[in-house]
């Protein structure tokens, strides 16, 4: 059983985390995470070293206060001490007296060497349940999507399909990688956000347009343990839905370090390894067509995405009901004397008239409230 583990090596969220080790946390017993061991001074240090036989003790200390009963290293913390803590992790802890440890998303390094000096009948490793996608959330994706993503029927139909393909015909439970291409603000990033939160999750999101730079190359194939990187967001995400925004602005080196992660649901950089299996990867892309996406991104990547899906332009038709739809949602946010100030300067009716001049949605809610805003500030008292 878990409990019984002296090494728990755990795989997923911060948030899930905590709630995990909570589990094995008692009030009248010595709880430690790592920055408080590190942060201890010397004399408190001396109590809680391993006792040596045959040797004097260093002080008067009972050999039960010289235990520490739980040891907690969360993922945040490898930033917060120093390299040599984390590259002698396993000799630095052996130092002490330690009934259980729990220690979130380590690097490969810690792994092997908790493996190499502990039995293997002393460690477990325990993976979160990331939420999965079944039935009741393509029914109710089904069932709320037209109404939320507005024109984009035929886009969110394949996404159903897709969907479907990842519960039922996805027998290695390998990520299904998904393209939705077309103009920026159609519905790409909402499909991608109805989707978590019908999940009850925030979908890891990253913006791939800043991949360009050297910077960018360390933190996709990693530096220090300490540093950011790809791998450590993608190890404390908290949904399995992956979203690639403008996956084809980054810069050419990245496409190769993505193939495994996007075949067999496996990515690893220079210190950190992530199961991404049973994932759902949305990228995204502004170009017209599936030709021009194979000539930017090449073959090899071109191939290893699963489906190809068009967000078209919207027509004036859907524009209008967005018009609609954010200047409602805008003026709800304001007071009683407020709303009647918006509804009689006919912001709704202005954007109406000039609905053929708008491009997309985006830009639709950010002219109103702009609008609005404006009409507030000549109104101040």
């Amino acid at each position: 059983m878990i409990e019984d583990k002296k090494i728990i090596i755990y795989t997923g969220p911060t948030e899930a985390f905590n709630e995990f080790i909570m589990k094995f946390f008692e009030r009248d017993k010595n709880n430690y995470n790592l920055t408080k061991l590190v942060n201890l001074s010397e004399s408190e240090r001396n109590t809680l070293l391993v006792k040596i036989p045959g040797q004097e003790q260093k002080s008067n200390i009972s050999s039960e206060d010289s235990i520490i009963d739980l040891l907690t290293v969360s993922s945040n913390e490898y930033s917060g001490v120093t390299e040599a803590v984390t590259s002698n992790f396993v000799n630095y802890i052996s130092k002490y007296n330690i009934s259980k440890l729990i220690i979130q998303n380590p690097p490969i390094e810690i792994i092997n060497d908790l493996r190499k000096q502990f039995d293997e009948n002393d460690i477990c490793e325990y993976n979160h349940d990331y939420g999965k996608i079944d039935n009741k959330l393509i029914i109710d994706f089904k069932q709320n999507c037209n109404s939320i993503i507005l024109g984009q029927e035929e886009a969110l139909e394949k996404v159903i399909q897709s969907l479907i393909i990842q519960q039922k015909l996805n027998k290695e439970d390998k990520p299904i990688v998904i393209m939705l291409y077309g103009p920026s603000g159609v519905g790409k990033t909402e499909t991608g956000r109805l989707l978590a939160k019908l999940l009850g999750e925030e979908m890891f999101y990253s913006q791939f347009s800043m991949f360009q730079n050297e910077g960018y190359l360390n933190y996709l194939y990693g530096n220090k343990i300490q540093a950011p990187s790809f791998a450590k967001d993608l190890l404390k995400r908290t949904s399995n839905i992956i979203f690639l925004d403008e996956f084809d602005k980054a810069n050419g080196f990245v496409y190769s370090a993505l193939y495994q992660m996007f075949d067999t649901g496996e990515f690893e950089d220079n210190n950190f390894h992530v199961n991404l299996k049973n994932t759902l990867i949305i990228c995204t892309s502004n170009y017209e067509n599936p030709q021009k996406i194979y000539e930017h991104l090449g073959e090899p990547m071109f191939f290893r995405i699963n489906c190809f899906i068009r967000y078209k332009q919207l027509n004036n038709d859907v524009k209008i009901k967005l018009v609609d739809k954010y200047y409602n949602s805008l003026i709800e946010q304001l007071d009683t004397e407020e709303k009647q100030i918006i509804n009689n300067s006919k912001i709704k009716d202005k954007y109406i008239k000039i609905v053929n001049e708008l491009d997309n949605a985006r830009q639709i809610e950010n002219f109103i409230r702009n609008d609005i805003a404006k009409e507030l500030v000549n109104n101040l008292k």
